[in-house]
């Protein structure tokens, strides 16, 4: 069964199995299951109502991740032959300065612009949507565009929290082999690009590798 829109209220996990109690928009459920695969983000607040232990909550508690937003834009007066890459002109490998627009490309559509964000930490999505307008302005001002209106955003996608990460000095105090010790603990695997990468090939081949364990 497959629980959409569903909110987790509590979990009991331990050696016998697991117990997640879930609110549905067909009421309260009750899942008993022998295991629990988790592949949600491991931020803290991401666990309200879990029974996390205190090794979880000591090492999910040091991520800290940035964001990554996407989105379809309308009116942004750039040609819709033409791709505007953010290219850092003092940075190393000249990466692009976060926040900010990786690029604003071309799409199949006449007048859309397909458009990737970068912040170094969560913004709220009015924050977003005004950085994006203020670069707009600036590539109006330098003369890059010479028509633009208030640009449109007709689809719009938080992927935040993105790029989870610690610390050097939790790297090299054992950090990740804490961190892969987790699997099995309380009858509980953990996946995700916290755990890999974030490319979905490479997450499903890290998920299967976590299966014989999962099946035992």
């Amino acid at each position: 069964d497959v629980f959409l829109n569903s909110t987790v209220l509590a979990t009991s996990r331990n050696a016998n199995g697991v117990r997640i109690v879930v609110k549905t928009p067909q009421g309260v459920k009750l899942i008993l299951a022998k295991k629990l695969l988790v592949s949600i983000p491991p931020k803290l607040s991401n666990f309200r109502g879990f029974d996390l232990s205190t090794t979880e909550q000591g090492l999910f508690s040091q991520f800290s991740n940035g964001g990554y937003y996407t989105g379809l834009l309308r009116n942004t007066g750039i040609p819709d032959n033409i791709l505007v890459n953010n290219i850092g002109a003092d940075t190393p490998y000249n990466l692009p300065a976060v926040p900010g627009s990786y690029a604003f490309s071309p799409t199949l559509v006449p007048g859309l612009k397909d458009l990737k964000v970068g912040t170094p930490t969560a913004v709220s999505d009015a924050e977003l949507k005004a950085l994006v307008a203020a670069e707009i302005e600036r590539l109006k001002t330098a003369g890059t565009i010479t028509t633009a209106t208030t640009p449109e955003f007709v689809a719009y996608n938080s992927h935040t929290p993105y790029e989870l990460r610690v610390s050097a000095d939790a790297i090299q105090a054992g950090f990740y082999k804490n961190l892969n010790a987790l699997q099995g603990h309380k009858n509980t695997w953990w996946t995700g690009a916290a755990f890999d990468k974030h490319a979905s090939g490479e997450i499903w081949a890290f998920t299967a590798t976590l299966l014989p364990d999962i099946a035992a």
